[in-house]
């Protein structure tokens, strides 16, 4: 069940994230100077950059276990925090 709330939450994550990016392109579009075509690779980089890292924890999470894996993520996040 906590797999499923985790996964609900970092989809919405994603669609906010990319919705966000959808609003600002015209902002960064004049910003950066970039014709339509830098656009579409501004857009794909973004969805690249927020949606790969879920992507690629399904690979550790299958060899190691989801819970092993979780709890090395939450002590690695409470590691970083602490510094």
């Amino acid at each position: 069940m906590v797999a499923f709330v985790l996964l609900g939450t970092v989809r919405v994550t994603l669609i906010a994230t990319i919705t966000v990016i959808t609003v600002a392109l015209p902002v960064v579009q004049r910003d950066l100077r970039v014709d339509d075509a830098g656009m579409v690779l501004v857009a794909s980089a973004c969805g690249l950059a927020f949606g790969g890292p879920p992507l690629l924890g399904g690979l550790p999470a299958g060899s190691l276990g989801r819970r092993r894996l979780f709890v090395a993520a939450l002590f690695s996040a409470r590691m970083r925090r602490t510094k």
